[in-house]
């Protein structure tokens, strides 16, 4: 009989955090941190571990004062961990282990890590795919000094993740300087609140996008553009905790970085695909989006979209009575 340990886990000292039963851990001096850390120099809510459903592991920095450093240097995007890493938070020390099998047991299988062995039924069910980046994120960042750039972004992505998971994101992916929602319908498909709840966290993605340039000293306001799809997927859930497992979601999270791509150069600041179009028109016939044809990457034909400004969507919203008038900007 052989002791289990955690695929993955956290070490400081002689202690050791777990990295299982949800995908995402804060880490702080907040008790509402996944993993309290009794630091001066740690920030209240100061960084992350997010695991996406690639199994990857990322540290993500949450706008903390004195920064988040792996392997002795500050980051400012979200950075893949690897075993052994070493991670700084203040003056706490942590190293992240990934070991993916027993060793007193080599030929036993990752999966039979897992909190419990519940077998997983897969239900096909529509899923949108929320993509949300910084406009021109190169030049914004030549010109901050490098310690303002890491508590802008970092602070934008804690927002940004605060703001999926009020909305009812099922879970949120960050990469480079973009982040990831998604949202699992019924078979069904959206309904008019589940298409709100994505749209008004659109919209407030937007608002706190702006807000970062009258919280810290920016040369303009910072900007993003989005790209929203829906597509069906297998989606399962292991019993460990609330996070699905999906089958085949990659095509729809292509398409959705492609719409977001898309967006940049051109007036609309959202663009959303054939089918969330098609159940946006169904249930929210004032949705202020406009249909478009355009030529997406790995696309043979012209593509069938549909496109919006913030200004529209915040108009939207406001005859919906779920937020301020709209202004000019």
């Amino acid at each position: 009989m052989t002791t289990s340990i955690p695929v993955a886990y956290l070490l400081h000292s002689n202690q050791v955090y777990p990295l299982m039963g949800t995908h995402r851990w804060t880490l702080g001096r907040s008790d509402r941190s996944a993993i309290v850390l009794s630091d001066a120099w740690v920030s209240r809510l100061h960084a992350m571990v997010q695991r996406n459903d690639r199994g990857e592991y990322r540290l993500i920095d949450l706008g903390s004062r004195n920064g988040s450093h792996l392997n002795g240097r500050r980051i400012n995007l979200p950075t893949l961990l690897q075993d052994g890493d070493e991670i700084a938070l203040g003056e706490t020390q942590l190293i992240f282990r990934h070991q993916l099998r027993d060793s007193a047991e080599p030929d036993r299988p990752m999966e039979d890590w897992a909190e419990t062995e519940t077998a997983v039924q897969r239900i096909r069910c529509p899923v949108s795919v929320l993509v949300v980046d910084i406009l021109d994120h190169r030049q914004v960042a030549a010109h901050l000094e490098p310690d303002l750039l890491c508590q802008v972004v970092g602070t934008w992505f804690r927002q940004m993740g605060e703001i999926l998971q009020r909305f009812g994101c099922q879970e949120e992916d960050y990469r480079g300087d973009s982040i990831q929602g998604i949202w699992v319908h019924s078979t069904q498909g959206p309904q008019a609140k589940g298409l709100l709840r994505m749209l008004r966290a659109i919209a407030a993605a937007d608002r706190v996008t702006a807000n970062l340039f009258y919280q810290y000293p920016l040369p303009s306001p910072l900007q993003i553009k989005v790209g929203l799809h829906t597509d069906y997927a297998l989606v399962g859930y292991e019993g460990q905790g609330d996070r699905p497992d999906y089958t085949s979601l990659e095509p729809a999270a292509r398409v959705a970085r492609d719409l977001e791509h898309a967006c940049r150069g051109r007036p609309e600041d959202l663009l959303a695909g054939s089918l969330t179009y098609s159940y946006l028109d169904s249930h929210l016939p004032n949705h202020g989006f406009i249909p478009l044809t355009l030529s997406l990457p790995d696309a043979t034909v012209p593509t069938q979209v549909a496109g919006t400004t913030f200004r529209h969507l915040r108009e939207v919203l406001h005859l919906q009575s779920f937020t301020e008038p709209p202004t000019s900007r």
